[in-house]
């Protein structure tokens, strides 16, 4: 697994890891509600998340129970014992009137957790799990929540957007600026392409 250099969700307490994954689920356009279990022992519910879809007839709702699970270690996978004694998923989507479960990790899972999931998906409720990669694929297609939790990486993005631009701008309107004003722009986003003498 690579780790982001701008994006690190290692670098996230287990309570910045619940609520990134919060905003990304508020932000999915499909999301109608989103409520958080808040602090303490939560029985393995996170978030209770209520989508929306359109199987082309009509509108229909579906109520996920989704847990996060966080850890500092880079190389570890989550597996069956980071769940400890209480790994009844199947109980706990009843308990709440889930549709489905999703669980939100910040590395990958392990062989045994994805074995668990791939049977427990034999039924008509899903059980999915959203890793690293999938986190930071949902996290790069929303603005606002690199913006709120990768300050860093949004002011990386927006300096390489504006290096681009300008670049454009100075190739279209090479012979109508004067030098201080190509020396001005060189000074923000560094030397700039010169449209050549043919």
């Amino acid at each position: 697994m690579v780790r982001h250099p701008l994006i690190d969700l290692f670098s996230l307490t287990d309570e910045g890891f619940e609520d990134l994954a919060e905003a990304v689920l508020r932000a999915n356009e499909h999301t109608l509600d989103v409520k958080r279990s808040g602090r303490g022992a939560d029985a393995g519910v996170d978030l209770l998340v209520t989508t929306q879809f359109s199987d082309g007839v009509a509108l229909h709702q579906f109520r996920w129970l989704v847990q996060c699970k966080h850890t500092r270690q880079t190389g570890k996978s989550i597996g069956p014992k980071d769940f400890g004694n209480d790994f009844s998923l199947v109980d706990r989507v009843a308990q709440h009137e889930a549709d489905g479960y999703l669980l939100i990790i910040n590395t990958r899972p392990s062989t045994g957790l994805q074995t668990l999931f791939d049977g427990l998906n034999g039924n008509r409720c899903p059980y999915l799990i959203w890793d690293h990669t999938r986190l930071i694929k949902e996290i790069i297609n929303n603005e606002l929540v690199i913006q709120r939790f990768f300050p860093e990486y949004y002011e990386y993005t927006k300096g390489l957007i504006r290096e681009e631009k300008l670049a454009e701008w100075v190739i279209q309107y090479d012979g109508a600026i004067f030098e201080e004003a190509k020396a001005a722009l060189d000074e923000i986003a560094g030397p700039l392409p010169r449209v050549r003498d043919e």
